[in-house]
């Protein structure tokens, strides 16, 4: 379940639709945007309430990166 991942879109604070999935170890979840990120625009990835594969709640994590101009 990644209800608690979220990809938003900082400028007007919309999510982004996305798709997530898990590798094989479950160590590495890739996120894909169901449509292509604004060039230019900046982003946050919120991770909260998550638990690692041994059960253990992790601590809230946010992410924030700036997509390229076109």
């Amino acid at each position: 379940d990644y209800c608690n991942i979220l990809l938003m879109n900082v400028t007007d604070g919309t999510l982004v639709d996305n798709t997530m999935a898990l590798d094989t170890t479950g160590k590495i979840l890739t996120i894909t945007p169901k449509a292509d990120l604004v060039a230019a625009k900046t982003y946050n990835i919120i991770v909260q309430g998550v638990k690692d594969i041994y059960g253990q709640s992790c601590a809230a994590q946010l992410i924030k990166f700036t997509t390229v101009s076109a």
